[in-house]
Protein backbone atom coordinates (compact mmCIF):
# COMPACT_ATOMS: atom_id res chain seq x y z
CA UNK A 1 0.00 0.00 0.00
CA UNK A 2 1.31 3.42 -0.98
CA UNK A 3 -0.31 6.58 0.38
CA UNK A 4 0.17 9.99 -1.20
CA UNK A 5 -0.72 11.76 2.04
CA UNK A 6 -1.51 9.84 5.20
CA UNK A 7 -3.93 10.46 8.01
CA UNK A 8 -2.65 8.76 11.14
CA UNK A 9 -4.56 7.46 14.13
CA UNK A 10 -3.15 5.73 17.16
CA UNK A 11 -3.95 4.71 20.70
CA UNK A 12 -4.88 1.92 23.03
CA UNK A 13 -7.02 -0.46 20.99
CA UNK A 14 -6.56 -4.02 19.82
CA UNK A 15 -7.43 -6.12 16.79
CA UNK A 16 -10.63 -7.86 17.84
CA UNK A 17 -12.47 -4.93 19.50
CA UNK A 18 -11.71 -2.48 16.66
CA UNK A 19 -12.40 -4.92 13.79
CA UNK A 20 -16.07 -3.97 13.12
CA UNK A 21 -15.15 -0.42 12.12
CA UNK A 22 -12.15 -1.71 10.16
CA UNK A 23 -14.49 -3.81 8.00
CA UNK A 24 -17.10 -1.04 7.86
CA UNK A 25 -14.64 1.40 6.27
CA UNK A 26 -14.64 -0.72 3.10
CA UNK A 27 -17.61 -1.93 1.06
CA UNK A 28 -20.21 -1.28 3.81
CA UNK A 29 -19.38 2.45 3.83
CA UNK A 30 -19.28 2.48 0.02
CA UNK A 31 -22.82 1.05 -0.03
CA UNK A 32 -24.04 3.96 2.16
CA UNK A 33 -22.04 6.91 0.79
CA UNK A 34 -20.74 5.74 -2.57
CA UNK A 35 -17.11 5.76 -1.42
CA UNK A 36 -15.08 4.16 1.38
CA UNK A 37 -11.82 4.68 3.27
CA UNK A 38 -10.17 1.37 2.29
CA UNK A 39 -7.49 0.37 1.61
CA UNK A 40 -5.68 1.24 4.84
CA UNK A 41 -3.24 -0.40 7.23
CA UNK A 42 -3.39 -1.08 10.98
CA UNK A 43 -0.41 -2.21 13.03
CA UNK A 44 -0.93 -3.42 16.58
CA UNK A 45 1.32 -4.84 19.26
CA UNK A 46 0.31 -5.52 22.83
CA UNK A 47 -2.56 -3.13 23.50
CA UNK A 48 -1.46 -0.29 21.22
CA UNK A 49 -2.34 0.27 17.56
CA UNK A 50 -1.52 2.72 14.80
CA UNK A 51 -3.65 3.16 11.67
CA UNK A 52 -2.62 4.81 8.41
CA UNK A 53 -5.27 6.00 5.95
CA UNK A 54 -5.06 7.80 2.64
CA UNK A 55 -6.25 11.28 3.60
CA UNK A 56 -7.96 11.86 0.26
CA UNK A 57 -10.19 8.81 0.83
CA UNK A 58 -11.10 10.06 4.29
CA UNK A 59 -11.97 13.47 2.87
CA UNK A 60 -14.02 11.93 0.03
CA UNK A 61 -16.26 10.09 2.52
CA UNK A 62 -16.70 13.26 4.59
CA UNK A 63 -17.69 15.36 1.57
CA UNK A 64 -20.07 12.63 0.38
CA UNK A 65 -21.70 12.57 3.82
CA UNK A 66 -21.97 16.37 3.95
CA UNK A 67 -23.71 16.31 0.56
CA UNK A 68 -26.02 13.46 1.56
CA UNK A 69 -27.00 15.29 4.74
CA UNK A 70 -27.63 18.67 3.16
CA UNK A 71 -31.06 18.66 4.84
CA UNK A 72 -31.86 17.96 8.47
CA UNK A 73 -34.68 15.63 7.41
CA UNK A 74 -32.29 13.33 5.52
CA UNK A 75 -29.88 13.33 8.45
CA UNK A 76 -32.62 12.50 10.95
CA UNK A 77 -33.84 9.58 8.83
CA UNK A 78 -30.33 8.15 8.60
CA UNK A 79 -29.75 8.66 12.33
CA UNK A 80 -33.03 6.92 13.13
CA UNK A 81 -31.97 3.91 11.04
CA UNK A 82 -28.63 3.79 12.82
CA UNK A 83 -30.23 4.13 16.25
CA UNK A 84 -32.45 1.12 15.51
CA UNK A 85 -29.29 -0.89 14.70
CA UNK A 86 -27.55 0.44 17.81
CA UNK A 87 -30.42 -0.65 20.04
CA UNK A 88 -30.36 -4.10 18.44
CA UNK A 89 -26.65 -4.35 19.25
CA UNK A 90 -27.30 -3.22 22.82
CA UNK A 91 -30.09 -5.80 23.21
CA UNK A 92 -27.82 -8.58 21.93
CA UNK A 93 -25.17 -7.57 24.46
CA UNK A 94 -27.70 -7.47 27.30
CA UNK A 95 -28.72 -11.02 26.38
CA UNK A 96 -25.08 -12.11 26.58
CA UNK A 97 -24.74 -10.37 29.96
CA UNK A 98 -27.69 -12.44 31.19
CA UNK A 99 -26.10 -15.63 29.94
CA UNK A 100 -28.28 -16.01 26.88
CA UNK A 101 -26.93 -17.05 23.48
CA UNK A 102 -27.09 -14.15 21.04
CA UNK A 103 -25.86 -15.82 17.84
CA UNK A 104 -22.36 -14.81 16.87
CA UNK A 105 -22.86 -14.45 13.10
CA UNK A 106 -25.89 -12.20 13.58
CA UNK A 107 -24.04 -10.20 16.22
CA UNK A 108 -21.07 -9.63 13.89
CA UNK A 109 -23.34 -8.58 11.01
CA UNK A 110 -25.17 -6.09 13.24
CA UNK A 111 -21.91 -4.67 14.58
CA UNK A 112 -20.59 -4.01 11.07
CA UNK A 113 -23.91 -2.38 10.06
CA UNK A 114 -23.73 -0.22 13.20
CA UNK A 115 -20.35 1.12 12.08
CA UNK A 116 -21.14 1.30 8.36
CA UNK A 117 -23.96 3.74 9.11
CA UNK A 118 -21.87 5.94 11.42
CA UNK A 119 -18.14 5.64 10.68
CA UNK A 120 -18.43 8.56 8.24
CA UNK A 121 -18.19 10.84 11.29
CA UNK A 122 -14.53 9.87 11.79
CA UNK A 123 -13.76 10.85 8.19
CA UNK A 124 -14.37 14.51 9.05
CA UNK A 125 -11.46 14.37 11.52
CA UNK A 126 -8.74 14.78 8.88
CA UNK A 127 -9.68 18.44 8.43
CA UNK A 128 -12.95 18.60 6.52
CA UNK A 129 -14.93 19.48 9.64
CA UNK A 130 -12.94 22.61 10.48
CA UNK A 131 -12.63 23.69 6.85
CA UNK A 132 -16.38 23.41 6.32
CA UNK A 133 -17.21 25.06 9.64
CA UNK A 134 -14.95 27.99 8.81
CA UNK A 135 -16.61 28.33 5.40
CA UNK A 136 -20.07 28.36 7.00
CA UNK A 137 -18.89 30.76 9.71
CA UNK A 138 -17.67 33.25 7.11
CA UNK A 139 -21.03 33.11 5.33
CA UNK A 140 -22.84 34.04 8.54
CA UNK A 141 -20.21 36.29 10.17
CA UNK A 142 -19.60 33.89 13.07
CA UNK A 143 -16.44 34.22 15.16
CA UNK A 144 -14.56 31.39 16.89
CA UNK A 145 -16.52 31.77 20.10
CA UNK A 146 -19.79 31.59 18.16
CA UNK A 147 -18.58 28.40 16.45
CA UNK A 148 -17.72 26.83 19.79
CA UNK A 149 -21.12 27.70 21.26
CA UNK A 150 -23.15 26.55 18.24
CA UNK A 151 -21.36 23.22 17.84
CA UNK A 152 -21.63 22.18 21.50
CA UNK A 153 -24.36 19.54 21.97
CA UNK A 154 -27.27 20.28 24.28
CA UNK A 155 -27.59 16.58 25.14
CA UNK A 156 -25.52 15.22 28.05
CA UNK A 157 -22.54 13.05 27.11
CA UNK A 158 -22.79 9.41 28.10
CA UNK A 159 -20.22 9.99 30.87
CA UNK A 160 -22.42 12.80 32.21
CA UNK A 161 -25.46 10.56 31.86
CA UNK A 162 -23.70 7.90 33.92
CA UNK A 163 -23.42 10.37 36.79
CA UNK A 164 -26.92 11.75 36.28
CA UNK A 165 -28.54 8.30 36.24
CA UNK A 166 -26.55 7.18 39.28
CA UNK A 167 -27.68 10.35 41.08
CA UNK A 168 -31.33 9.75 40.16
CA UNK A 169 -31.08 6.20 41.49
CA UNK A 170 -29.44 7.48 44.68
CA UNK A 171 -32.40 9.86 45.18
CA UNK A 172 -34.94 7.13 44.50
CA UNK A 173 -36.14 8.76 41.27
CA UNK A 174 -35.29 5.64 39.24
CA UNK A 175 -34.76 1.98 40.04
CA UNK A 176 -31.19 0.67 40.48
CA UNK A 177 -32.07 -2.09 38.01
CA UNK A 178 -32.64 0.57 35.34
CA UNK A 179 -29.16 1.96 35.97
CA UNK A 180 -27.65 -1.53 35.65
CA UNK A 181 -29.52 -2.13 32.38
CA UNK A 182 -28.11 1.07 30.92
CA UNK A 183 -24.51 0.65 32.12
CA UNK A 184 -23.90 -3.10 32.61
CA UNK A 185 -21.04 -2.82 30.08
CA UNK A 186 -19.28 0.18 31.68
CA UNK A 187 -15.86 -1.40 32.50
CA UNK A 188 -15.41 -2.49 28.85
CA UNK A 189 -13.40 -0.47 26.33
CA UNK A 190 -11.11 -1.07 23.34
CA UNK A 191 -8.58 -2.91 25.52
CA UNK A 192 -10.29 -4.10 28.70
CA UNK A 193 -13.24 -6.41 29.24
CA UNK A 194 -15.67 -6.41 32.14
CA UNK A 195 -19.24 -5.90 33.27
CA UNK A 196 -20.88 -4.39 36.33
CA UNK A 197 -22.40 -6.73 38.89
CA UNK A 198 -25.07 -5.77 41.41
CA UNK A 199 -22.52 -5.11 44.18
CA UNK A 200 -20.57 -2.72 41.96
CA UNK A 201 -23.80 -1.06 40.89
CA UNK A 202 -24.79 -0.50 44.52
CA UNK A 203 -21.38 1.01 45.37
CA UNK A 204 -21.56 3.38 42.41
CA UNK A 205 -25.03 4.57 43.34
CA UNK A 206 -24.05 4.96 47.01
CA UNK A 207 -20.99 7.00 46.01
CA UNK A 208 -23.28 9.51 44.27
CA UNK A 209 -25.76 9.80 47.13
CA UNK A 210 -24.21 12.74 48.97
CA UNK A 211 -23.77 14.91 45.86
CA UNK A 212 -26.78 13.65 43.88
CA UNK A 213 -29.04 16.67 44.31
CA UNK A 214 -26.22 19.07 43.47
CA UNK A 215 -25.20 17.03 40.41
CA UNK A 216 -28.69 17.23 38.94
CA UNK A 217 -29.02 20.93 39.74
CA UNK A 218 -25.66 21.81 38.19
CA UNK A 219 -26.53 19.96 35.01
CA UNK A 220 -29.87 21.75 34.70
CA UNK A 221 -28.11 25.11 35.18
CA UNK A 222 -25.46 24.25 32.60
CA UNK A 223 -28.05 22.94 30.12
CA UNK A 224 -30.18 26.09 30.42
CA UNK A 225 -27.12 28.36 30.16
CA UNK A 226 -25.89 26.67 26.97
CA UNK A 227 -29.33 26.79 25.36
CA UNK A 228 -29.58 30.50 26.18
CA UNK A 229 -26.11 31.25 24.78
CA UNK A 230 -26.87 29.39 21.57
CA UNK A 231 -30.14 31.28 21.13
CA UNK A 232 -28.37 34.57 21.83
CA UNK A 233 -25.88 33.90 19.00
CA UNK A 234 -28.68 33.04 16.58
CA UNK A 235 -30.66 36.15 17.57
CA UNK A 236 -27.59 38.37 17.23
CA UNK A 237 -26.94 37.09 13.69
CA UNK A 238 -30.61 37.11 12.70
CA UNK A 239 -30.66 33.33 12.17
CA UNK A 240 -33.71 31.12 12.63
CA UNK A 241 -31.71 27.88 12.56
CA UNK A 242 -28.20 26.87 13.57
CA UNK A 243 -26.11 26.87 10.36
CA UNK A 244 -23.64 24.53 12.07
CA UNK A 245 -26.32 22.01 13.03
CA UNK A 246 -24.60 19.11 11.19
CA UNK A 247 -21.43 19.41 13.26
CA UNK A 248 -23.33 19.84 16.50
CA UNK A 249 -25.42 16.77 15.61
CA UNK A 250 -22.37 14.70 14.66
CA UNK A 251 -20.70 15.56 17.95
CA UNK A 252 -23.72 14.29 19.88
CA UNK A 253 -23.98 11.25 17.60
CA UNK A 254 -20.35 10.33 18.12
CA UNK A 255 -20.78 10.32 21.88
CA UNK A 256 -23.95 8.22 21.64
CA UNK A 257 -22.11 5.85 19.31
CA UNK A 258 -19.34 5.41 21.88
CA UNK A 259 -21.88 4.40 24.51
CA UNK A 260 -23.52 1.80 22.23
CA UNK A 261 -20.18 0.62 20.87
CA UNK A 262 -18.82 -0.17 24.32
CA UNK A 263 -22.09 -1.90 25.17
CA UNK A 264 -21.77 -3.94 21.98
CA UNK A 265 -18.14 -4.75 22.71
CA UNK A 266 -19.07 -6.26 26.07
CA UNK A 267 -21.16 -9.01 24.48
CA UNK A 268 -18.84 -9.32 21.47
CA UNK A 269 -15.76 -9.74 23.67
CA UNK A 270 -17.46 -12.13 26.06
CA UNK A 271 -18.52 -14.46 23.25
CA UNK A 272 -14.96 -14.45 21.90
CA UNK A 273 -13.51 -15.21 25.31
CA UNK A 274 -15.94 -18.08 25.85
CA UNK A 275 -15.21 -19.51 22.39
CA UNK A 276 -11.48 -19.49 23.11
CA UNK A 277 -11.94 -21.16 26.48
CA UNK A 278 -14.03 -23.90 24.85
CA UNK A 279 -11.06 -24.56 22.54
CA UNK A 280 -8.51 -24.62 25.36
CA UNK A 281 -7.09 -21.16 24.62
CA UNK A 282 -6.72 -18.51 27.39
CA UNK A 283 -9.62 -16.05 27.21
CA UNK A 284 -7.45 -12.94 27.54
CA UNK A 285 -5.91 -13.64 24.11
CA UNK A 286 -9.19 -12.61 22.44
CA UNK A 287 -7.61 -9.23 21.64
CA UNK A 288 -5.52 -10.90 18.91
CA UNK A 289 -8.45 -12.60 17.16
CA UNK A 290 -9.90 -11.67 13.82
CA UNK A 291 -13.71 -11.97 14.34
CA UNK A 292 -14.54 -14.14 11.33
CA UNK A 293 -12.12 -16.76 12.68
CA UNK A 294 -14.96 -17.66 15.03
CA UNK A 295 -17.37 -18.32 12.15
CA UNK A 296 -17.77 -21.77 10.62
CA UNK A 297 -16.08 -22.14 7.27
CA UNK A 298 -13.51 -19.44 7.95
CA UNK A 299 -9.88 -19.93 8.95
CA UNK A 300 -10.76 -21.45 12.30
CA UNK A 301 -9.78 -20.38 15.79
CA UNK A 302 -6.01 -19.73 15.99
CA UNK A 303 -3.91 -21.61 18.50
CA UNK A 304 -2.61 -20.07 21.71
CA UNK A 305 0.83 -19.81 20.10
CA UNK A 306 -0.53 -17.99 17.04
CA UNK A 307 -2.47 -15.48 19.14
CA UNK A 308 0.52 -14.84 21.40
CA UNK A 309 2.69 -14.19 18.35
CA UNK A 310 0.18 -11.68 16.99
CA UNK A 311 -0.04 -9.80 20.28
CA UNK A 312 3.60 -9.96 21.39
CA UNK A 313 5.46 -9.69 18.09
CA UNK A 314 3.16 -7.31 16.26
CA UNK A 315 0.53 -7.74 13.55
CA UNK A 316 -0.17 -5.73 10.43
CA UNK A 317 -3.73 -5.81 9.10
CA UNK A 318 -3.82 -4.77 5.44
CA UNK A 319 -7.41 -3.77 4.79
CA UNK A 320 -8.87 -3.79 1.27
CA UNK A 321 -12.51 -2.93 0.45
CA UNK A 322 -13.56 -6.59 0.28
CA UNK A 323 -10.80 -8.50 2.02
CA UNK A 324 -7.90 -8.33 4.48
CA UNK A 325 -4.50 -9.86 5.08
CA UNK A 326 -2.73 -10.35 8.41
CA UNK A 327 1.07 -10.20 8.53
CA UNK A 328 2.81 -11.16 11.79
CA UNK A 329 6.23 -10.48 13.27
CA UNK A 330 9.33 -8.81 11.76
CA UNK A 331 7.83 -8.59 8.27
CA UNK A 332 4.86 -6.69 9.72
CA UNK A 333 7.23 -4.18 11.31
CA UNK A 334 9.21 -3.71 8.10
CA UNK A 335 6.15 -3.25 5.89
CA UNK A 336 4.52 -0.77 8.24
CA UNK A 337 7.68 1.28 8.74
CA UNK A 338 7.88 1.75 4.96
CA UNK A 339 4.32 3.10 4.90
CA UNK A 340 4.65 5.37 7.88
CA UNK A 341 5.87 8.90 7.20
CA UNK A 342 8.16 9.94 10.01
CA UNK A 343 7.74 13.55 11.21
CA UNK A 344 10.61 16.03 11.38
CA UNK A 345 11.36 16.54 15.07
CA UNK A 346 13.32 19.76 14.63
CA UNK A 347 10.23 21.88 13.98
CA UNK A 348 9.29 23.88 17.09
CA UNK A 349 5.84 24.95 15.90
CA UNK A 350 2.67 22.84 15.62
CA UNK A 351 -0.68 23.62 14.08
CA UNK A 352 -4.01 21.97 14.73
CA UNK A 353 -7.68 22.77 15.10
CA UNK A 354 -9.05 24.71 18.08
CA UNK A 355 -11.56 22.57 19.95
CA UNK A 356 -11.91 24.75 23.06
CA UNK A 357 -10.71 28.35 22.97
CA UNK A 358 -8.12 29.70 25.37
CA UNK A 359 -4.38 30.23 25.76
CA UNK A 360 -1.95 28.76 28.26
CA UNK A 361 1.81 28.42 28.69
CA UNK A 362 2.94 25.35 30.63
CA UNK A 363 5.15 22.25 30.45
CA UNK A 364 3.81 19.32 28.48
CA UNK A 365 3.66 15.68 29.48
CA UNK A 366 3.38 12.96 26.83
CA UNK A 367 0.79 10.44 28.01
CA UNK A 368 0.23 7.06 26.39
CA UNK A 369 -2.13 5.59 28.97
CA UNK A 370 -4.64 7.04 31.46
CA UNK A 371 -2.62 5.23 34.14
CA UNK A 372 0.48 7.32 33.36
CA UNK A 373 1.73 9.87 35.88
CA UNK A 374 0.39 13.38 35.30
CA UNK A 375 0.73 16.59 37.33
CA UNK A 376 -1.89 19.26 37.93
CA UNK A 377 -1.34 22.22 35.62
CA UNK A 378 0.59 20.42 32.89
CA UNK A 379 -0.49 20.28 29.25
CA UNK A 380 -1.74 16.82 28.37
CA UNK A 381 -0.28 15.59 25.07
CA UNK A 382 -1.57 12.28 23.70
CA UNK A 383 -2.60 10.60 20.47
CA UNK A 384 -6.29 10.55 21.38
CA UNK A 385 -8.37 10.65 24.54
CA UNK A 386 -11.03 8.25 25.80
CA UNK A 387 -13.36 8.36 28.81
CA UNK A 388 -10.61 6.84 30.98
CA UNK A 389 -8.54 10.01 30.36
CA UNK A 390 -11.09 12.33 31.98
CA UNK A 391 -9.38 12.39 35.45
CA UNK A 392 -6.16 13.54 33.74
CA UNK A 393 -8.04 16.05 31.57
CA UNK A 394 -9.53 17.61 34.69
CA UNK A 395 -5.99 18.25 35.99
CA UNK A 396 -4.67 19.61 32.68
CA UNK A 397 -3.96 23.27 31.95
CA UNK A 398 -4.37 22.46 28.25
CA UNK A 399 -4.94 19.48 25.97
CA UNK A 400 -3.12 18.64 22.74
CA UNK A 401 -3.85 15.59 20.58
CA UNK A 402 -2.39 14.05 17.44
CA UNK A 403 -5.75 13.21 15.97
CA UNK A 404 -9.42 14.07 16.13
CA UNK A 405 -11.81 16.68 14.89
CA UNK A 406 -14.64 18.75 16.30
CA UNK A 407 -16.62 15.63 17.21
CA UNK A 408 -13.74 13.80 18.93
CA UNK A 409 -13.74 12.90 22.62
CA UNK A 410 -11.02 15.45 23.40
CA UNK A 411 -13.03 18.22 21.73
CA UNK A 412 -16.24 17.36 23.57
CA UNK A 413 -14.72 16.95 27.03
CA UNK A 414 -12.40 19.97 26.78
CA UNK A 415 -15.48 22.11 26.20
CA UNK A 416 -17.26 20.57 29.16
CA UNK A 417 -14.20 21.34 31.33
CA UNK A 418 -13.42 24.67 29.60
CA UNK A 419 -9.79 23.64 29.09
CA UNK A 420 -7.92 25.11 26.08
CA UNK A 421 -7.59 22.32 23.55
CA UNK A 422 -6.10 21.81 20.09
CA UNK A 423 -6.79 18.57 18.22
CA UNK A 424 -5.55 17.08 14.96
CA UNK A 425 -1.88 18.15 15.15
CA UNK A 426 -0.96 14.76 13.61
CA UNK A 427 2.37 14.37 15.41
CA UNK A 428 2.52 16.35 18.67
CA UNK A 429 3.48 13.18 20.58
CA UNK A 430 6.48 12.76 18.23
CA UNK A 431 7.66 16.34 17.98
CA UNK A 432 7.33 17.29 21.65
CA UNK A 433 8.80 15.63 24.70
CA UNK A 434 7.85 15.68 28.35
CA UNK A 435 9.27 18.85 29.90
CA UNK A 436 8.92 21.07 26.83
CA UNK A 437 7.27 24.34 27.84
CA UNK A 438 4.88 25.44 25.11
CA UNK A 439 2.56 28.31 24.37
CA UNK A 440 -0.75 26.63 23.50
CA UNK A 441 -2.82 29.23 21.65
CA UNK A 442 -6.22 27.67 21.00
CA UNK A 443 -7.54 30.97 19.66
CA UNK A 444 -5.39 30.41 16.58
CA UNK A 445 -4.76 26.64 16.63
CA UNK A 446 -1.05 27.20 17.20
CA UNK A 447 1.50 25.64 19.56
CA UNK A 448 5.00 27.07 19.95
CA UNK A 449 7.79 25.57 22.00
CA UNK A 450 9.14 28.15 24.46
CA UNK A 451 11.74 26.30 26.52
CA UNK A 452 12.53 22.98 28.18
CA UNK A 453 12.43 21.87 31.80
CA UNK A 454 13.77 18.55 32.97
CA UNK A 455 10.86 16.34 34.09
CA UNK A 456 12.59 16.10 37.46
CA UNK A 457 12.10 19.87 37.84
CA UNK A 458 8.37 19.89 37.15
Amino acid sequence: MNFEKTYRQGGKFTLYPCSPWMIAFGKPTESVFGTGASPFALFFQGDTSTVLYEKSRFDAVAFAAAEKFSSRETFDIHYSTWLHTAKQLDAFSWDVYQGKYAGYARYWKTFVEFWAESVFIDCFDAGVDFAEMNRIAQEHDLNRTDIQILTTPIEPSYVQKFGLDASKSALGQTEPADFLRQFFWYPTNYVEFGGLDENQMTKIIDSHREKAQRTLALFQESHASLAARQQAVLDDKGLEQNPLWLYQAMMAWRDTRKRFNFAGLYGFDRMAREALEENGVPAELFTGLWPTELLDGERGIPSEKQLCQRIEHGTLALMEPNTYELVVGPLAHRLFSKMEQKPQSATLELRGQSACLGRVQAPVRIVQSPADFFRQGEILVTTMTRPEFVPLMKKAAGILTDEGGITSHAAVVSRELNVPCIVGTQDATHRLKTGDVVDLDAFHGLVRKVSYQSPSQI
